[in-house]
This record gives structure tokens, sequence and C-alpha cells, in this order.
């Protein structure tokens, strides 16, 4: 929305300045043609000395419309108003929490993203990843585990997830790299993965 000031740099009918909004889309094109106006017409056409200068209302919208000029104040200069700002002005925070859906936080995000996490396993793809279906992902997993000492390994996402908040906790010997197993494992491109995968199918498949 506007701040009015001049009026020069805001569209009359195009601008949002007014209580109503802007006025076209609140009106429609005829509210054009029963004030005798313009579509590109500047709002400094009804603005005269700081005070504002309508010709006589022609129509019940145009009464409505001018019964609320008296809501708008006319100051210095025209400003534009970011609405979802406390400051009024432009920022990409605001910006990106009014427009993103708002979730509660995952329990299992410290298991992804802590300090020596690999940055390029921060992303994961899908809650249910291959490793939890592939018989070879799923001995793969298990040895890395029983390297990091963790007796029956958990299979599955909400087995993980449940394991790793209760024990793979903070910065601790043994947690860093359980945590660092687990990543490396649900984010799904490393190669040795990919390719045991597809000889561990193709044999299967020739079995068959």
């Amino acid at each position: 929305m506007f701040k009015v000031g001049s009026g020069e740099n805001i569209f009359l009918w195009l601008d949002n300045w007014h209580p109503d909004g802007a006025l076209l889309d609140r009106y429609g094109p005829r509210i054009i043609y029963e004030a005798g106006s313009h579509l590109n017409a500047k709002l400094a056409t009804v603005i005269q000395e700081k005070n504002w200068y309508w010709q006589a209302a022609k129509s019940e919208n145009l009464v409505k419309i001018q019964s609320k000029l008296p809501l708008v104040s006319i100051d210095e200069e025209d400003q534009p108003i970011w609405s979802i700002s406390k400051s009024g002005g432009f920022n990409c925070a605001d910006s990106w929490n009014a427009i993103r859906t708002k979730y509660l936080p995952a329990t299992w995000w410290k298991l992804v993203w802590f300090p020596e996490a690999i940055p390029k396993q921060g992303c994961i793809e899908g809650r249910y990843h291959l490793l939890f279906y592939c018989s070879f992902c799923r001995r793969v997993w298990r040895v890395n585990l029983e390297k990091c000492l963790v007796d029956n390994p958990p299979h599955g996402w909400d087995a993980i997830v449940e394991r790793g908040i209760k024990e793979w906790k903070g910065r601790e010997l043994k947690a860093v790299p359980c945590k660092l197993a687990e990543n490396t494992a649900v984010e799904g491109e490393d190669l040795l993965l990919s390719v045991g995968c597809w000889l561990q199918h193709s044999i299967e498949a020739s079995a068959e």
C-alpha cells in the first residue's frame, strides 16, 4: 500500500492507497467513467495544496470512495509501505514468512543438521528412502552402525529417528559418527549404494 504525499507517483485507480484497496479492483472499470477520469490517472489529479479535490460524486460508488477520504492523510511525499513488515520497508525475511507454509519443527532435525555434518547431505528428498527397503542397503547400514559400536541397528525411518533422538545427542564421540552414517545413508546419492543396489537387483532378477 502507499502513504500519500503529492500523488505524483501513485496511480489513482490502480494502486492501493485507499481504505478500499485498489479502486479499479474494488469497483470495476465503470468507476473511471463515472469519475470522468482515465485508467492511468495519477492521484495528484485529485489533490491540491495537500487537500482532496474531487469533482462532485455522480454515483453511489463515488460517494463511498469520497466518504472515506478523511481516513487518508496527505503527507510530504508518496511512499510505498510493505504492510507485512513491522518497519514498513521491504525485507526478504518478512516476505518469506508471509508466503511460506509453517510447520512445527521436525523432531529429527538435529540428526541431519549439526556442526560436523557434510553439507551436500543436508537435504532429505523423502522420508522413506531406498535404504529402508533394499536388502543391500540394509546390510551397508548395519555394517556402518556396527563399526560405530551400535548394537541392533534400527531399520526404517521412524525407528532411526526414535533411536537417534534418544541416544545420538550433541557432539559426543559416539553420536557424531552415527549421525554421519545416517546422513550418508538417507541422502541417497552415494555412488557405492547406487551401484551396489543395481548389482544386487540384477543378480536377483537373473536368478528368477
